[in-house]
């Protein structure tokens, strides 16, 4: 079972997660997993570190939330906003 999406198979978390998601998104999901390496590299790549997705949420929230401590440090190292509020 996935811990970020609690489904049984999630196409975004077993086999390549990255594969077909834009490059902001892909970092959101590896900031999502704890997957500091790619992250890294997902930002070397060119992706937003304060990427928001429609609903408000960033990578650093994300990281936040599913309590990846590495990836949060790296993400505030990297220029990631902690002001950023979730708009009602």
């Amino acid at each position: 079972m996935c811990v970020v999406c609690f489904a049984l198979v999630c196409t975004a978390c077993f086999g390549d997660r990255y594969a077909k998601l834009p490059l902001d998104r892909k970092l959101k999901v590896a900031c999502q997993h704890g997957d500091l390496q790619n992250a890294e590299f997902f930002l070397l790549q060119g992706a937003d570190v304060n990427f928001t997705t429609l609903a408000g949420s960033t990578p650093l929230m994300d990281a936040v939330w599913y309590g990846h401590s590495h990836v949060v440090d790296f993400l505030l190292r990297s220029g990631a906003n902690i002001e950023h509020k979730v708009r009602l």
